[in-house]
């Protein structure tokens, strides 16, 4: 019988990292997530200040001061959250670039931004593609706000 668990589980983790839904060192999403960290670290001034909502990777590597903006680590930005005003907590806090996936940030800053037109305001200075659970396609971008002083 243990033999028999043994077995079941080795495989049950092979399929899952062929699938790329394993979370390890070289998952897809973390890899693209650790290119776009570093590319900030060597790429940006050091007083950058980087607003995620995926932030994890990005903060560790970046050595940049990071933000997290979906309020599992950050409580202040629930209120922003609720009150679909991101825009206005980014520009109050400093925040000079966004880091993370295309989709998640398009479609979050859509959504709670507060700003139909946010994407004007932003210049992508950095892209680069990664794979999710396998073989779904995501890119990861760094966009960089174009007067982070203006209201």
């Amino acid at each position: 019988m243990p033999l028999l668990l043994i077995t079941v589980s080795a495989l049950s983790g092979l399929e899952a990292f062929r699938l790329g839904v394993a979370d390890g060192p070289f998952h897809g999403l973390h890899l693209a997530l650790y290119e776009a960290a570093t590319w900030i670290s060597r790429q940006t001034p050091p007083d950058s200040v980087i607003g995620s909502f995926n932030a994890g990777t990005i903060s560790y590597f970046s050595k940049r001061r990071t933000v997290n903006l979906d309020g599992a680590m950050n409580y202040s930005v629930i209120p922003a959250i609720r009150g679909r005003c991101i825009a206005d907590y980014i520009r109050a806090n400093g925040i000079t670039h966004l880091a993370d996936v295309e989709s998640q940030l398009d479609t979050i800053m859509d959504d709670f931004s507060g700003e139909a037109e946010w994407p004007r305001t932003y210049q992508e200075v950095f892209a680069i593609d990664g794979t999710f659970h396998g073989d779904r396609r995501l890119r990861i971008v760094v966009l960089r706000r174009e007067n982070p002083l203006a209201p």
